[in-house]
Order: C-alpha cells, then structure tokens, then sequence
C-alpha cells in the first residue's frame, strides 16, 4: 500500500506542478517515517526506500528513523548507496538510526576483530580500533535543515560463530560497545565541528545492546 502511495507521489499523474508539490509536502512533512529493516539487511532496506520514493519526494521529509537489528554485510557499494540519497533529504530536521558497530568500523574490520578478541584482564590497555565517520559527518553537515542526529549503535553476533568462539555473546559485548560508542561519538562531534564550524546539530550516539541469531549474510 505504501509502495503504491510512494509511486504515486513520485510520479506523473499531473501536469499541475503546484498539486504535486502540495500532495507531496501534505503526506510526508507532518509525518515522522519509520522503516523497520528487522531481520534483514539494513543497508538494503534503507537504500532501496530512499530510492523508492525518488528524489523528487526525499526532499520533504522532515523526521525519519531507521531502526530494526541491522545485521550487516560488509559492502562498500552500498554504504555510498545510502549516503548519496540521504543528502538529498533537505528538509530533515531529525535523524535517528541504528547501525550495527561492523558498519562503522568497516574499513578496520581486522583492528575490530582483535580488538574483541581481548580479554576482560587485557581489555584496559588494549588500544581501540581506528573508526572512520567522515561520511557520516559529511551527511550531516550537508543536510541544511538537520537540528538533530540521533545514532543508536547495537551488535548482532552470529550465533554459529559465538558456538565456536570466533565471535563474542551479544551480551559479552557490553563493556566494549560501551567504549567503542564512545569514540564513535567523539570523532563524529570532532569531524563535523572540522567540517562545520559552529555547527549547533545536536549529535547524540549511545550502544543499545545487540540479538544474536543465526547469519546467512542475506535476507531472510
């Protein structure tokens, strides 16, 4: 039903520019958005609504929230997917979602595993992987409307690897996705204020916890 209301609005139906605009602005600016990806992957899900309602409609979106348990498959492709429309999002005012910490620390993955792989004893000393949030701070400083960017991170462990310890419990993970949001937070505060100076984006980043399920690394 949704689809159809999206094609609808994205289309053609008629050549009154002015009516377009107002059916437009009337569906998705008082309303707050919210697509739930649970259980699938979360890059694909976004990106492929985004890309659903054209960027003819994106641009009167005014609250949307990405949320479900984002589990994660390693794509550089999609991660620049996701950006490319939701700068096109100018009218945003908040921004909420939830990423799994994979994500953030794609192009570090190998720093994030041995990172993981400390111990409790060895965990204070062991150094935290390098994070890398440039595009999020680039989304954020380009959306001119933004007054808010809520980024809620969680942890999907696959229970296979948990079983044969390649991989820690979801509920092991605590102390770490604790430490691992707090630098997630620090540098995107940090690269914005880079980007942006002066910008007053509220920025609020917090580890929510995780699931833990069998993985395929697709849909299901």
């Amino acid at each position: 039903m949704e689809f159809d209301v999206m094609s609808a609005l994205r289309g053609d139906y008629t050549k009154s520019r002015d009516l377009r605009m107002e059916a437009r602005s009337y569906f998705y600016a008082p309303r707050k958005s919210f697509v739930s990806a649970e259980g699938y992957e979360y890059l694909a899900v976004i990106v492929g609504w985004l890309d659903g309602m054209g960027w003819e409609c994106r641009e009167f979106l005014r609250k949307v929230c990405f949320s479900g348990l984002m589990w994660y498959r390693p794509t550089h492709v999609l991660t620049a997917q996701l950006h490319d429309p939701l700068r096109e999002c100018t009218g945003l005012l908040i921004l909420s979602l939830q990423l799994n910490i994979r994500h953030l620390y794609e192009a570090y993955s190998l720093d994030l595993d041995t990172y993981l792989r400390c111990t409790k004893r060895q965990l204070r000393d062991c150094p935290l992987p390098p994070v890398n949030v440039g595009d999020w701070a680039k989304t954020v400083v380009e959306l001119p409307a933004l007054a808010c960017f809520n980024m809620d991170i969680v942890f999907g462990a696959d229970t296979f690897k948990v079983s044969n310890g390649e991989e820690l419990n979801y509920r092991a993970f605590g102390a770490r996705g604790n430490r691992l949001t707090e630098q997630v937070g620090r540098e995107l505060k940090q690269k914005i204020s880079e980007l942006s100076p002066g910008n007053e984006v509220v920025v609020k980043v917090r580890y929510i916890g995780g699931d833990e399920r069998m993985y395929y690394g697709v849909p299901w």
